[in-house]
């Protein structure tokens, strides 16, 4: 396989913060810069589709468009909505999903999460996407499909063949042992939805930032359409980002991000320019105050460069876990039941 490159560790684009604050109301991100043509963001319908690029929703411009949803904390902290729920449907066709990025590289996991390509037969999603609290799979045969609306995918199917996950996750409401909620998945062959650029970004680049995410919510539409917001980086006393948590080299992002279980596994990115670029991943959180990402750090970066130099084996620090992987073409359709995320 050709070596795959990642970008500089501090990008030398600096995004701006666009008045992304919708903790204190129910306004959501907004700019005035919308390079992909001005669209009001709108809840989804089935009776709206459109293949115009010209119409095509930017994640650059959303509107004060929210539904009023508080964070539910009666249901072991299933839906963490801060503020107001900025979450939007995609009311796209197939075939507007496969030329827009990064829509084009996130797809449903069949155990009832998202997940993101970064790599030609690599997938990022959240590790209680796979496993169940007792460490075991929650599935013995998993599928991903890219660009998943409904019953059709953007581009085909394909069985997850092994995943790669930190040796210190465990299902905790507690920040330290998050910090490894996430996994890589290896596919039974290479997809060709595009891979998302992911990391190469400085916390103080990402604080000042719009941040956004996309993923596939199981209590809307039936978990067959792509939501996405947008949000920050959570200012109080605790910071952007958890660091140095019991001495371990993990950090956690801190957001304003909607979600509920089935987006877990979603990525968390932001604009570089005219790039989106990947700095974490959506797992939840123990409360209603942020919506925690595992961070895209330098370290992260190298464990991940050693997957996609050698995707057969386990870098130090990860557990290995190997899938049926079944003949028959995996199929689009079907509903998946996401899994609760670690109890608070």
């Amino acid at each position: 396989m050709a070596e795959f490159q990642f970008p500089s560790l501090v990008l030398a684009e600096n995004a701006t913060r666009e008045g992304a604050n919708k903790r204190s109301s129910c306004g959501c991100a907004g700019s005035s810069d919308d390079p992909e043509g001005a669209f009001e963001l709108e809840v989804f319908s089935s009776k709206r589709e459109s293949n115009s690029p010209s119409s095509f929703p930017s994640d650059k411009k959303t509107t004060p468009l929210c539904r009023n949803t508080v964070c539910d904390q009666s249901t072991n902290h299933v839906r963490i909505i801060i503020g107001c729920d900025a979450r939007r449907g995609f009311p796209y066709s197939i075939a507007t999903i496969k030329v827009n990025p990064p829509f084009s590289s996130i797809g449903a996991v069949s155990t009832g999460g998202t997940g993101f390509v970064i790599a030609p037969n690599l997938v990022m999603t959240a590790a209680h996407v796979i496993l169940n609290p007792d460490l075991t799979l929650r599935s013995k045969k998993v599928k991903f499909l890219p660009g998943r609306r409904k019953d059709e995918c953007a581009f085909p199917g394909k069985w997850i063949e092994s995943a790669y996950i930190p040796t210190g996750f465990k299902y905790s409401s507690k920040p330290s042992p998050r910090t490894y909620d996430w996994a890589v998945l290896k596919l039974s062959g290479e997809t060709i939805a595009p891979p998302m650029e992911i990391g190469g970004v400085s916390v103080d680049q990402i604080v000042a930032s719009t941040l956004f995410s996309a993923g596939y919510p199981g209590s809307l539409d039936e978990g067959k359409i792509l939501y996405w917001g947008s949000g920050n980086t959570v200012d109080d006393d605790e910071g952007p980002i958890l660091a140095d948590l019991d001495g371990g080299p993990g950090q956690l992002l801190r957001t304003t991000l909607d979600g509920e279980p089935g987006q877990s596994g979603s990525p968390v990115y932001l604009f570089s320019g005219q790039k989106r670029v990947a700095v974490g991943v959506m797992i939840g959180s123990s409360n209603c105050n942020a919506m925690w990402a595992p961070f895209f750090s330098t370290d992260f970066m190298k464990t991940i460069a050693k997957l996609i130099s050698d995707p057969d084996t386990a870098p130090t620090g990860m557990n290995k876990f190997v899938f049926e992987v079944p003949k028959e073409f995996p199929s689009c359709a079907g509903i998946f039941s996401p899994p609760l995320p670690p109890p608070p």
